[in-house]
């Protein structure tokens, strides 16, 4: 989730490149990528350890391509988490159940916020730009949308993830977790930011048309 907020911070500069995109994605994957192997070879404890290494690796290479030192290190704490479970269960498909359990979260907080008209888009958006972000029918109508489409995506990663986790399938949860759930959030961040701000910048519009 951390190659989200780096992006996003470019994106009113200019859209990030394909490469940089590709890039961020085999960051994320090279560490499920390196434990489904190791786990495979010396077991999920030691393949746990062997991720985040690996996880270290990546994240002091990011650190000399001059990432922030925070994006970093909530990154790599994010893998740190997932071994620690992969330890304290002692089975593979124990590393990826913090992932699970994180877009079942997301998915039950963006269904939460629809059903309370309190769209977490919106809160994000005040958040970060620290203004009412549905300050007009058209925001709120807008926001409700993007939220929808988060639950949606949401939807979509829970979906397999349970399914492969009921199953004790090591290999399609590194799949799912390395081809489908961070790059379609990653993607869909980015296009959450560019539309938001397309958004406002037309309601602002309409609002005061000179």
């Amino acid at each position: 989730m951390t190659e989200i907020q780096h992006l996003a911070d470019g994106v009113g500069r200019r859209p990030p490149s394909v490469g940089t995109i590709l890039r961020h994605g085999i960051d994320a994957a090279a560490a499920p990528a390196s434990f489904l192997v190791a786990n495979a070879l010396v077991g999920a404890r030691w393949g746990a350890v062997v991720a985040l290494a690996v996880a270290l690796l990546v994240g002091a290479v990011r650190r000399l391509r001059g990432e922030p030192l925070v994006v970093v290190a909530v990154s790599t704490g994010l893998v740190a988490l997932y071994s620690a479970s992969a330890i304290a269960v002692g089975t593979g498909r124990s590393f990826f159940l913090p992932e699970v359990v994180l877009n079942v979260l997301g998915l039950a907080i963006c269904v939460v916020g629809l059903l309370v008209r309190r769209p977490v888009t919106a809160a994000a958006h005040r958040r970060i730009r620290g203004s009412d972000a549905v300050a007009t029918p058209a925001m709120r109508r807008f926001h409700d949308r993007l939220t929808l489409a988060w639950a949606g995506l949401f939807v979509l990663h829970v979906v397999p993830l349970v399914w492969l986790y009921a199953v004790d399938s090591v290999v399609g949860l590194t799949l799912v977790s390395s081809v489908l759930d961070k790059p379609t959030i990653l993607l869909m961040a980015v296009a959450s930011v560019v539309l938001t701000r397309r958004a406002a910048a037309a309601d602002a519009l309409r609002k005061d048309p000179l």
